[in-house]
């Protein structure tokens, strides 16, 4: 539970376009904000935020329940996101990585997306689901979107927001791993081979040597596709629109039709963008993020905000919750079915 004291606290991070850093509590904060904005136009946004860092780790107990909702008699269909923080490079700091959860006729599959590649918090995710959902199918994709070391937050967040515009995604993804199998595989083996002297030396309380050493024999029974981003289709333009290297998008991406934004294509939106020859989307997109947040905040009660909070962190219950929601036979998502009727009707309206 939130004190007032460490809400002013929050205020004044969520004041500062400066500020970089996201803790669970102010990411809870801004995907109930985006929330609350599309559900003024009448539309649905399918994710929660689960903290790795904390005495529980919440994505396992949130795979567990994925994993139970397979194992049922009539598995259901289903499609959401998680946005889920590992333990940064510094103390008391977060690194944020993202992952599309969808079922399909009894079969998971996991799309795992790091702008930063950050392969310790990819493969302790990995790791993870091999353990808790093991015939659940995987695809990693990156490609360096990230370069500097302190927008992971922003780029997770966009990065759900854009996944969950996607429409047909998890189809999209089996036919390009389809199409691309030879180079998907090749990938995933390169990724396991460079990491294996790394491991040996690692220090990272993230993902240990020990770590790596359990799970080698699942990359080897069941390897996870690579998807490099130079493979994503024009429709998978917005998870690209934030790539910090403009010359990079200047060689590999401006001179194909991706799409950039609901109303832009790929090039367009960046060059709104570019200052000094450099990108700055995701800086424009965090101020705008946080500004966005800061106004919710300050509409609501600490009760409501704690409230909120608690509904976000708590993955176990989100996914029971959803389990109880059911439409023609797709599994969905209602994680503020409470903040719906008691809070969201009285917030105020963004454009």
């Amino acid at each position: 539970m939130l004190t007032l004291a460490e809400l002013d606290t929050i205020k004044e991070q969520l004041a500062d376009p400066d500020d970089e850093m996201f803790s669970p509590q102010m990411m809870a904060l801004a995907l109930a904000t985006k929330k609350q904005r599309r559900s003024l136009k009448g539309l649905k946004l399918n994710c929660m935020m689960v903290d790795r860092t904390g005495k529980v780790d919440e994505l396992i107990e949130v795979l567990k329940l994925i994993q139970q909702a397979k194992s049922t008699r009539y598995p259901l269909n289903m499609r959401f996101q998680i946005i889920y923080a590992s333990e940064g490079k510094e103390e008391s700091t977060w690194h944020w990585s993202v992952m599309d959860v969808s079922m399909v006729d009894g079969q998971l599959h996991f799309f795992l997306l790091d702008a930063a590649n950050s392969l310790t918090a990819i493969f302790s995710a990995m790791l993870a689901i091999y353990k808790h959902c093991p015939e659940a199918k995987m695809v990693y994709a990156s490609g360096s979107i990230q370069h500097d070391s302190t927008n992971c937050a922003t780029f997770a967040l966009d990065h759900v927001f854009r996944l969950a515009k996607i429409p047909n995604f998890n189809q999209e993804i089996t036919r390009l791993v389809k199409n691309h199998s030879e180079s998907c595989s090749q990938n995933a083996q390169k990724i396991i081979q460079n990491c294996l002297p790394k491991a040996s030396v690692s220090q990272s309380s993230v993902f240990s040597e020990q770590d790596f050493k359990e799970l080698l024999p699942y990359l080897v029974n069941q390897p996870f596709q690579y998807l490099g981003a130079l493979n994503f289709p024009e429709d998978f333009g917005p998870l690209l629109r934030n790539f910090q290297s403009l010359s990079i998008l200047e060689q590999n991406f401006f001179n194909k039709k991706f799409i950039g934004s609901d109303f832009d294509d790929l090039e367009t939106y960046i060059l709104k963008h570019v200052k000094n020859r450099q990108n700055q989307s995701i800086e424009n997109k965090r101020i705008s993020i946080k500004n966005k947040t800061i106004s919710y905040v300050n509409s609501l009660s600490i009760a409501e905000i704690n409230e909120i909070i608690a509904i976000q962190s708590d993955g176990a219950n989100l996914i029971k919750t959803a389990q109880k929601a059911t439409y023609r036979g797709m599994f969905t998502i209602r994680h503020w079915e409470k903040t719906d009727s008691d809070i969201s009707t009285r917030l105020p309206s963004y454009s």
